[in-house]
């Protein structure tokens, strides 16, 4: 329970010196803190650099106790282009409004027309990410200026190959995939946890709602099998889940 005390790695026994409270510390950075002492995980010394030790020590705010989390993937679906259609409502799917080529056009949520502005282009760029791009604008999607807050606006943008503009998409199951932002570690995200047209496309912190949940559903496919697949799910969904206070 001392300051300084060293961190290893060893073989799973459930104790207490194995697990770890994830604290958000702000501005898209978390502090680690060690159930068994509440000492947070730090750089020795406060100093970057090769072979610089990690220890636990007290709890002072300092920028060697904060940590960046980065979500890795891995290759989960073939490239193509898909529709991502929402788990909150069975005709919904992410478009880009007005289907605008410019940049900076925002991602909503609008009824599935199978228009080329709700299709998407999957590309596996390797190491676990994905580029993600309209296929009639050819542009990406995009975290506005790769902001870390809850809300961050989700827009379309030109191919920068920035972190922002990269996603790693998980199996969330039952057919179901989290699209999670390698700048950020935030879930693409219906805001407000609610399906109707123009409803906003925001990242938000994984919290495992239906709201994060997308069915990609391959563009050859016909519009109906969109909807069908969706309905078999059974998710109940009431309003009541207020995330954003």
């Amino acid at each position: 329970k001392k300051s300084g005390t060293n961190v290893q790695q060893y073989s799973w026994k459930n104790s207490d010196n194995q697990k770890w409270v994830v604290k958000d510390a702000g501005d898209g950075y978390f502090y680690i803190i060690s159930k068994s002492n509440s000492l947070y995980l730090d750089v020795y010394g406060g100093e970057a650099y090769n072979d610089a030790n990690i220890d636990t020590y007290s709890g002072h705010g300092g920028i060697s106790e904060k940590w960046r989390l980065i979500p890795y993937g891995e290759a989960s679906i073939s490239d193509g282009k898909y529709q991502i259609c929402s788990a909150l409502d069975n005709s919904s799917v992410i478009s880009v409004a007005l289907a605008s080529d410019k940049d900076e056009a925002n991602v909503l949520l609008y009824a599935n027309e199978y228009h080329k502005n709700q299709i998407f282009n999957f590309e596996y760029l390797g190491n676990g990410y994905y580029k993600i791009s309209a296929e009639h604008s050819n542009k990406s999607l995009d975290v506005y200026n790769g902001e870390s807050k809850n809300g961050t606006n989700v827009q379309q943008y030109s191919w920068k190959n920035s972190d922002n503009q990269k996603w790693v998409v998980r199996d969330a199951g039952d057919g179901y995939f989290y699209i999670i932002s390698k700048a950020t570690g935030l879930y693409l995200d219906v805001y407000g946890g609610e399906a109707y047209n123009d409803a906003n496309i925001a990242t938000y912190w994984g919290h495992g709602g239906i709201s994060e949940k997308w069915r990609l559903i391959p563009a050859k496919k016909e519009i109906s099998e969109c909807s069908a697949q969706l309905a078999e799910d059974k998710f109940v969904y009431d309003g009541k889940e207020k995330r954003r206070m």
